[in-house]
């Protein structure tokens, strides 16, 4: 932290309250900037002369308000504003937006049967099966489109795929529901230019788009489901942790 921490015991507010003042201080007034990964719970509470109580409390206070955001098993960074799309874990967009607490709704765009192409069917294995489950979304933040998605599934692993409300429920947690787990997955990203896929999203012609192609895995390694998602490269950002 770049000032010294104005707490006190003799104050007669709350410690906790104190801490969440300096930190929010510090956001606030750029010292801490987005992005910025916060010291370990220890240092931190050390630094700041609290219990680790009081600094969770704090912590959770800002995390409540936006201003923080915990990712699992990284750590509590400064919030950005914008989606953060890990690449060390099979995240989803919903759950990325769910982990920075941004407001978003969903559109569904279509969501019917069609038939599959010869590389779908290959890609997932469907063997003489021809039909997938086809569910194409809108992502939208503060009344903007900010990511579109497209995801194929083999019509024969879930049939009950079609009666869902995906304006309110997630793919994966409705597979999940159905008994069909995802485990893993495999994904391609590309810069393009794309002026239809810019018009559903709302982006301007000078802003990129991310591409991203998926391919979902269960537990002994079947393909279950492919996606394309296309997002505005002002407002997604890719992130990951290096080890030596």
């Amino acid at each position: 932290m770049s000032t010294p921490p104005t707490i006190s015991r003799d104050r007669p507010r709350l410690l906790s309250d104190q801490v969440a003042e300096v930190l929010r201080e510090q956001i606030v007034g750029g010292h801490l900037r987005a992005g910025t990964r916060l010291s370990s719970e220890p240092e931190l509470a050390t630094e700041l002369g609290v219990s680790r109580g009081t600094l969770r409390a704090a912590v959770q206070r800002l995390v409540d308000e936006g201003l923080l955001t915990r990712l699992h098993g990284r750590g509590t960074f400064v919030s950005s504003g914008e989606e953060e799309l890990s690449l060390a874990r099979l995240v989803t967009i919903s759950e990325v937006l769910m982990e920075l607490k941004q407001p978003y709704h969903v559109e569904v765009v279509e969501q019917d049967v069609v038939p599959a192409s010869p590389g779908l069917r290959r890609l997932l294995r469907m063997g003489r099966r021809r039909e997938v489950f086809r569910l194409k979304r809108r992502f939208v933040v503060d009344g903007e489109p900010h990511v579109l998605v497209e995801n194929r599934v083999a019509l024969a692993t879930c049939p009950g795929l079609l009666d869902v409300d995906f304006r309110t429920k997630t793919l994966f947690g409705s597979l999940d529901d159905f008994g069909v787990g995802i485990s893993w997955g495999r994904r391609t990203f590309a810069a393009i230019a794309d002026a239809t896929v810019a018009a559903e999203i709302a982006a301007p012609p000078t802003v990129p788009l991310l591409h991203i192609e998926q391919v979902s895995y269960d537990s002994s390694s079947k393909p279950v489901e492919c996606s394309d998602s296309w997002a505005r490269g002002d407002r997604l950002r890719l992130s990951t942790v290096l080890r030596r």
